[in-house]
């Protein structure tokens, strides 16, 4: 009896553990942090995963898929209901979007709650009426979040699931019709929303096509980890130098995700790498049996299709219900438990031994970055205030645990230039490029080049920029300034005037102000003078 009630209450403890582990992941958000969405939910992510595995050293823990099952689908249903609330005005949301739930965009909250869905398999199977009609209730807010938030993606990976399910549910003559089915819906479907939003499907497909190039140059290893961000963009640039006349043009702008993942894995990981996962998946299902590993092929299926369009890896939630969901099928295929070979391999000596030295590790590095991020926080809010030189300590000290993340990078070349620190926010912006070589960080360095004279680099990056995004006026006014001051007067003018008879995608008051500078440029030289740069002259960064 006292055994029985031991371990009733470590079943319990570790259901409370994965509930706050989860739900963390879905709810945390802190103005502490620079990104106050997506940073602190992935630091919540890692440190309950080291506290989980700290817990369940001794190899198998008394966790069952149908308690996992109840907390994710209780953790999507509260969600879902916020999201409706913003959706109905009585709660704000974010970064402009009406519906986010505790996400930067829409796409976060709908990822969660698409790949959430599936689990309502375990929570219907049993229980009683009242149980059932409400967990029921909860997977009616869950459909009914993800289409109020206004997610293609969201809305295809449900509907994919639900069709996947009938399959399953189905005999194997039946399933060949309902697949058609759902096909011939799936096109229809694709066919309207790529008429409703046009200009957006377009964006796609020119980032698709660049990302398939990017990833063709290196087909079998890939550019590695963050390689996409720090290459792409020059793929983009080359198809524009190649194509002066695309019909993307106007629809071309600075790209940090490849809106489909697929391509991006191909890009940074290559091909095998991207076959060897699917493989993996389909042979743990064939072996499995029963809702867990109908469960576990959903939520696959949901991530599948959600990331044909979108980018649900870049949120800590999908990685975690994505660990759930193969935990699932490898316990539905009979490869976890004390009696297999993987229960005897956790429970061995060095190996619980490894995982408490990994789950310290893993804390102490998530408290360290943890506080960088707050340290960069509060620098970039007294830089404003204060000035440059009292933080210009604290920047340097940061260069260690942040030196390798592009965004930092870039903060603090910008605060350099703002400093009128041209020559080391060169060397700063530099070392961004090798990691961001984007649209902002060409100008950024074309800014700095010209404030040091160094007309010819500073042309260099201009141009570059201008290839990245051809339907831009910024770019086309640094470079015909750059190409000025270094006494190409003609082909400054020229680049001027293309600049002057380039339709512009949205009319505004920053418009205006570029055309008139170019004008300004045009009649200096044919007065034969140019003014010299000014700070009031700033690139668009």
């Amino acid at each position: 009896m006292r055994n029985r009630f031991l371990t009733l209450l470590k079943s319990k403890s570790y259901t409370l553990l994965f509930a706050l582990w989860t739900g963390g992941t879905y709810w945390v958000c802190s103005p502490r942090f620079v990104d106050a969405e997506v940073t602190p939910q992935w630091l919540w992510a890692v440190a309950g995963g080291a506290v989980w595995l700290l817990r369940g050293r001794e190899g198998v823990v008394p966790f069952t898929p149908r308690q996992a099952a109840r907390v994710v689908c209780l953790m999507a249903a509260a969600l879902a209901a916020y999201a409706l609330l913003q959706g109905a005005g009585l709660c704000p949301g974010r970064n402009g979007f009406a519906v986010t739930g505790r996400s930067d965009n829409p796409a976060g909250v709908a990822s969660a709650l698409a790949l959430s869905a599936p689990f309502f398999l375990g929570t219907l199977r049993r229980g009683k009426r009242w149980e059932h009609a409400l967990w029921g209730a909860g997977l009616a807010a869950v459909a009914a979040a993800v289409a109020a938030s206004g997610s293609r993606a969201g809305m295809a990976a449900l509907w994919a699931e639900g069709m996947l399910l009938a399959a399953l549910r189905l005999r194997r003559r039946q399933r060949v019709a309902v697949l058609a089915l759902c096909l011939a819906a799936g096109v229809a479907a694709g066919t309207f929303l790529y008429f409703h939003k046009q200009g957006s499907a377009d964006g796609r497909l020119l980032i698709w096509r660049c990302t398939a190039e990017m990833a063709a140059s290196r087909p079998l290893a890939g550019y590695g980890p963050g390689g996409f961000e720090a290459h792409y963009m020059d793929f983009q640039a080359g198809y524009f130098a190649q194509h002066p006349d695309s019909r993307f043009a106007l629809l071309a702008d600075d790209v940090k995700h490849p809106f489909c993942e697929y391509l991006g894995v191909a890009a940074e990981y290559g091909l095998a790498a991207l076959a060897a996962a699917v493989v993996l998946l389909v042979r743990l299902y064939r072996r499995g049996r029963g809702w867990e590993a109908d469960c576990g092929l959903l939520c696959a299926a949901g991530w599948a299709v959600f990331a044909l369009f979108s980018y649900p890896g870049r949120y800590a939630h999908t990685w975690l219900l994505a660990g759930v969901a193969v935990w699932m099928l490898l316990r539905a295929a009979g490869m976890t438990g004390r009696g297999t070979a993987a229960g005897r391999i956790l429970r061995h000596g060095a190996v619980r031994a490894a995982g408490v030295i990994l789950s310290l590790g893993l804390l102490a590095g998530t408290a360290v970055r943890a506080d960088a991020e707050m340290r960069w926080r509060r620098a970039a809010h007294r830089v404003v205030a204060e000035g440059w030189e009292a933080v210009a300590g604290e920047y340097e000290q940061l260069m260690k645990p942040l030196g390798r993340e592009p965004p930092f990078l870039y903060n603090y070349a910008a605060e350099l230039n703002w400093a009128g620190r041209y020559g080391e926010s060169l060397r700063v912006g530099e070392r961004c490029l090798a990691r961001y070589a984007d649209y902002y960080t060409r100008l950024l360095l074309c800014d700095n080049c010209m404030n040091l004279r160094r007309y010819g680099e500073a042309a260099a990056h201009a141009r570059q920029a201008a290839r990245m995004c051809p339907g831009r006026l910024q770019p086309r006014k640094a470079l015909a300034e750059a190409l000025m001051a270094a006494g190409r007067r003609d082909e400054a003018c020229r680049v001027a005037r293309e600049g002057l008879r380039m339709p512009v995608k949205v009319e505004s008051a920053a418009t205006e102000l570029l055309r008139a500078d170019l004008h300004r440029l045009l009649q200096e030289a044919g007065n034969g003078r140019f003014s010299t740069y000014k700070d009031s002259q700033r690139a668009e960064w």
